[in-house]
């Protein structure tokens, strides 16, 4: 629902604009904390199983699998 544009920025998709919106605050909000760990120090990614695992749990909160 988000796409980086290499040397353009960011587009967010949505249902409405204010979803668009929404999604666009992430993506900053998340460029800002990965901005902040990198200064002070190494940034550790989550291995893919963790991550599959946070989306299944983010799937069953909403409701749909």
């Amino acid at each position: 629902d988000a796409f980086l544009l290499a040397n353009h920025g960011v587009t967010t998709v949505g249902r409405t604009l204010e979803e668009a919106l929404f999604r666009m605050e992430t993506v900053e909000h998340g460029a800002r904390i990965l901005l902040v760990a990198r200064q002070l120090g190494r940034v550790n990614e989550l291995p893919s199983p963790s991550v599959a695992a946070l989306r299944l749990a983010r799937a069953e909160l909403r409701g749909r699998r």
